[in-house]
C-alpha cells in the first residue's frame, strides 16, 4: 500500500481496521510470527457495492495509452485512513475495468491533494504507466498551478514578480500532517524547488502561477509559507490569517469571503509522449472561484498562454 504514509498507517491500526489472525490488535508495535495472517481494513464494507462507482469526473484528453482528468476540489485521488468517501481510483476502477488491477495505483502517474483542483493524468496499461512515471522521476514534465496568495508588504511576492523559491522540505515533527521548508539542508529534508511568476497584486493579496520543478509532498503550500505568502484557504498552512481590511467593503472581498476551497488549481501540464513523442499541453478549465475573482479585477487574459 505504497500510498498510505507512516502515519496513515498508525492510525489503521490504533483504530482497529487492522488484524493479526482472528484478532484485531491496536498496538502498532506488536510483533508478528511467521505464516501469521495480516488484514488491513481500508473501509466499512458498503451494502451497496456500487456505493463508491458513481463518481463522474471530466476527462480533458483521452488518448490511446492515457487520459486527463479534471479533479475537483474535496476529492481525494485515493482512500485514506478513517471514513471511507469517493475517491479518483473509484473513476479509475470503472473506467479501466480489469486493466485497473494490473497496474500500481490504478494507473495513477502523480497525485494531487485532496483540496487542490485540476489536471490529473492516468495511464491505460501498465508498460505506459511505468514509462510516464519515468518522465516524472527526470522532471521532464512541467506543471503549472495558479494559486491565491497572501502577500504582505514586503514579502517576496509583494516585491518580486518572478523568481524561484529552493528550500529543503520535510516533514513537520511538530505536526505530522505539515511539511516544513528550511534554508539548508537538515535531517531527512528533501531539496524543494519552484519556480514563480506574478499574474495580478492587490491588497496584500496575489495571484500567482508556480510551477514546482520537483515534486515534494505539499511543496507548494509549505513553500508559499516558507516565504510568508500562504495560499489562501489553506486550513493547514494558513491559520491565523485574516483577509486585508480594505476588502471588507468592496464586491471583490466579499467574493474571496465566501470563497472556502483551497485556492489551488493544477491549471496546465505539458510533457513529450514517451512512446510517439508527440507534445501535449492539457489545461483544466478555471474553477468558478476562480473565474469569479479574475473576472472581477479584468485579468482573465493573463492566462492566454
Amino acid at each position: 500500500m505504497p500510498y498510505l504514509s507512516r502515519s496513515q498507517v498508525i492510525n489503521l491500526i490504533k483504530n482497529g481496521f487492522v488484524k493479526v489472525g482472528d484478532h484485531i490488535v491496536k498496538k502498532p508495535g506488536h510483533l508478528v510470527k511467521p505464516c501469521e495472517l495480516v488484514e488491513v481494513i481500508l473501509e466499512p464494507k458498503a451494502t451497496n457495492q456500487d456505493e463508491f462507482c458513481d463518481l463522474h469526473l471530466d476527462v480533458l484528453l483521452e488518448e490511446e495509452r492515457f487520459f486527463a482528468v479534471n479533479k475537483p476540489a474535496g476529492i481525494s485521488v485515493h482512500p485514506g485512513a478513517g471514513k471511507r468517501t469517493v475517491t479518483v481510483l473509484d473513476f479509475l476502477k470503472k473506467k479501466l475495468g480489469d486493466q485497473y488491477y494490473d497496474m500500481d495505483k490504478g494507473g495513477l502517474v502523480h497525485r494531487l491533494d485532496k483540496d487542490t483542483s485540476g489536471v490529473l493524468l492516468c495511464a491505460k496499461d501498465k508498460l505506459y504507466q511505468q514509462a510516464l512515471s519515468k518522465l516524472f522521476q527526470k522532471r521532464l514534465v512541467k506543471k503549472t498551478y495558479l494559486a491565491l496568495t497572501h502577500a504582505p508588504k514586503n514579502s517576496l511576492f509583494w516585491r518580486c514578480e518572478r523568481g524561484t523559491i529552493t528550500c529543503w522540505i520535510k516533514r513537520d515533527p511538530a505536526n505530522r500532517l505539515r511539511f516544513r521548508c528550511h534554508d539548508k539542508e537538515v535531517s531527512s529534508s528533501r531539496l524543494a524547488i519552484t519556480e514563480f511568476e506574478r499574474l495580478l497584486i492587490f491588497a496584500n493579496l496575489a495571484i500567482m502561477i508556480l510551477r514546482p520543478i520537483t515534486g515534494r509532498t505539499h511543496q507548494l503550500r509549505a513553500s508559499c509559507l516558507y516565504v510568508n505568502c500562504p495560499i489562501v484557504n489553506d486550513k493547514l498552512y494558513a491559520t491565523n490569517i485574516t483577509m486585508p481590511p480594505e476588502l471588507n467593503k468592496t464586491s471583490l472581498g466579499q467574493l474571496i469571503t465566501r470563497t472556502t476551497r483551497l485556492m489551488l488549481h493544477a491549471y496546465k501540464i505539458e510533457f513529450v509522449d514517451p512512446v510517439t513523442g508527440l507534445s501535449y499541453k492539457i489545461k483544466a478549465p478555471l474553477p468558478l472561484e476562480f473565474r469569479d475573482i479574475l473576472l472581477e479585477l479584468q485579468g482573465t487574459e493573463v492566462l492566454d498562454n
